[in-house]
């Protein structure tokens, strides 16, 4: 009898080991959402061991940015809306660089972004063949793989992009970061290869990018606890290593981490506005900063609680900042 419990036992804790959370499109961020995310130290950090039961321990991850904010979008609202039209949620990052992705029950598809060039202008990612990020459902050991096709123009040159996106369901366990311990947590190797090519008088110039990127995610939290990514980058022959380390944090309650960078409560209206904004919060003593689209401070004179004239301010799309106890929110509005 006794080896028959023990047998018992066995079986139950090997249950246990395999099961694992099956992701779906309601796990990936949507409409309403938003993080917080801290860029950290890389030094000596490593993504670890796939497999099951894995614990995975990066308590001593060091913060080298601070806070800043993701938030998910309607693209309809962006300036860019005409170029990413298959797209039905975009990413607003707080200096003012934007994502077009489709989420839909069975996948999760990117479209492109738009982001600074470093010399006041933009970069137009556009793709005509997606990234397929995620296939639902997606169980442990689950693979997919998709081809991509995109253009941009960077620095007068025109870029037309091939490559293929790879993505594995490779790990299930526990997470320790510097801000607790998280149980029942998915990781998803997602690889990239990209291969860009321009031609100058004849010759073409090719960029070739490779990045491997983990994301641990818990069933609830919808933004990634934790990104990894390695980036090779290979110019004209020249190679370039980075890597890049993020915690993020869920905007409002629920499983992910907590910590002081809450959302505040904040309010714009009307939104597209022609001549009068109000900015409505509780934080009474927050600061407030004015920003277009690029994320550049603006000097303009705005007050909460009360009507602010913007009809000075030419159409577009502009970024409302609030700062309070080193917690920021960003919200945009349009000026007609």
């Amino acid at each position: 009898m006794k080896k028959l419990y023990t047998l018992a036992a066995t079986l139950l804790a090997t249950t246990s080991l395999l099961a694992q959370n099956t992701l779906t499109s309601a796990d990936i961020t949507y409409l309403g959402d938003g993080f917080y995310q801290k860029e950290c130290d890389t030094t000596g950090v490593q993504a670890g061991a796939a497999g099951n039961g894995i614990t995975w321990d990066f308590s001593g991850l060091i913060p080298k940015t601070d806070s800043t904010f993701l938030d998910y979008i309607d693209p309809a609202t962006t300036a860019y809306a005409s170029s990413f039209t298959a797209a039905n949620v975009a990413l607003e990052e707080e200096n003012g660089a934007l994502s077009y992705f489709e989420l839909t029950t069975d996948e999760y598809n990117y479209y492109g972004s738009v982001t600074d060039d470093g010399t006041g202008g933009t970069i137009k990612y556009t793709y005509s063949d997606p990234a397929r990020y995620f296939s639902f459902p997606l169980a442990f050991g689950n693979t997919s793989s998709d081809n991509l096709a995109a253009g941009y123009t960077a620095g007068g040159l025109v870029y037309t992009r091939t490559g293929t996106i790879d993505t594995e369901y490779d790990g299930f366990g526990t997470l320790i970061l510097p801000t607790g311990t998280f149980t029942d947590v998915s990781r998803v190797k997602i690889f990239e290869d990209n291969h860009d090519v321009a031609t100058v008088q004849g010759f073409p110039i090719n960029v070739d990018v490779s990045i491997t990127t983990y994301e641990w995610i818990t069933k609830g939290n919808k933004s990634p606890l934790l990104i990894i990514s390695y980036v090779k980058a290979v110019t004209s022959g020249v190679t370039t290593l980075s890597k890049i380390v993020k915690m993020a944090t869920k905007k409002s309650s629920g499983v992910g981490i907590t910590e002081n960078n809450t959302a505040l409560e904040l309010s714009i209206f009307p939104s597209p506005a022609t001549n009068s904004i109000t900015i409505t919060s509780s934080e009474n003593t927050a600061t407030i900063n004015l920003l277009d689209i690029s994320g550049k401070q603006l000097t303009h004179n705005l007050k909460l609680n009360q009507e602010n004239d913007i009809s000075n301010l030419q159409p577009g799309i502009y970024l409302i900042r609030l700062n309070s106890n080193n917690n920021s929110t960003v919200k945009r509005f349009i000026k007609k």
